[in-house]
């Protein structure tokens, strides 16, 4: 089996930054995925840089921090320039608005020289069967692999029964969170998984500062995370059933 284990929200900030190095580094973390909006944008660059073993791919924001283009008055409160929430998200966010959007994004990503491994979205938005065709579009625009919940979270259908030419793993598992992320769950996804092709992992590791406490509710866990991505015991598994890691660059 080859495993992508993909940290999110890289850039969020320079704590979150650091533990999702310290999570590749010295542990089993390959993969991460960059939110070009955030405080830690330019210290995410600089370490990915530094690291260049960590695939980096884009994390599309459209419920966190403040928009990159102009002129996207569906998507923002206009007092503040900040994304809706999750929550407030609206069935009236113009699907245009958001292709604006998304495409800023991508150039401000593409302007830092790093190669984009792959496409994913802050709290899976790009799911929305409003916004799939969007982003789908953008991945083959970009020739890059987009991660996906193995069925459309919303309509159930699967994705390769859209597009035959965007690439993704057999099996994504975004049950490694919160209450689940220990090292008994993680060593039974491995388990449970390894006759399958290839599996990715969605992880959130970080070490704890000032502005990851005020831009998220999940704090910390992301330190709990980091210590089990790191573990001895979570490596000697992998390493016991032969699961080779992999990025996103190395999916075929």
């Amino acid at each position: 089996m080859k495993l992508i284990v993909n940290a999110d929200d890289f850039g969020l900030s320079k704590g979150v930054n650091y533990g999702i190095i310290e999570a590749h580094r010295s542990g089993i973390v390959t993969s991460t995925t960059l939110m070009v909006n955030m405080p830690g944008f330019s210290s995410a660059v600089a370490l990915a840089k530094e690291n260049p073993s960590l695939g980096v791919g884009i994390h599309l924001v459209l419920t966190a921090g403040q928009s990159i283009a102009e002129n996207v008055s569906s998507l923002t409160d206009q007092k503040t320039n900040n994304f809706y929430k999750k929550e407030d998200y609206s069935e009236k966010v113009l699907v245009t608005e958001v292709e604006k959007e998304w495409e800023a994004q991508i150039q401000q990503f593409k302007q830092t020289g790093l190669s984009m491994t792959h496409i994913d979205s802050h709290h899976h938005v790009h799911m929305n069967p409003s916004l799939l065709p969007l982003v789908l579009k953008l991945a083959e625009k970009y020739q890059v692999p987009l991660r996906q919940s193995h069925h459309d979270l919303n309509t159930g259908a699967k994705i390769e029964e859209l597009t035959p030419t965007v690439r993704h793993t057999t099996n994504f598992d975004a049950g490694f969170y919160a209450s689940e992320a220990t090292v008994e769950k993680l060593n039974q996804l491995l388990q449970s998984y390894q006759a399958v092709e290839s599996l990715e992992i969605a992880t959130h590791p970080a070490f704890i500062d000032n502005d990851l406490l005020a831009l998220s509710s999940y704090t910390k866990k992301r330190l709990d995370e980091l210590d089990i991505l790191t573990s001895n015991e979570v490596k000697n598994k992998i390493a016991s059933l032969g699961i080779e890691r992999i990025n996103y660059s190395q999916l075929t």
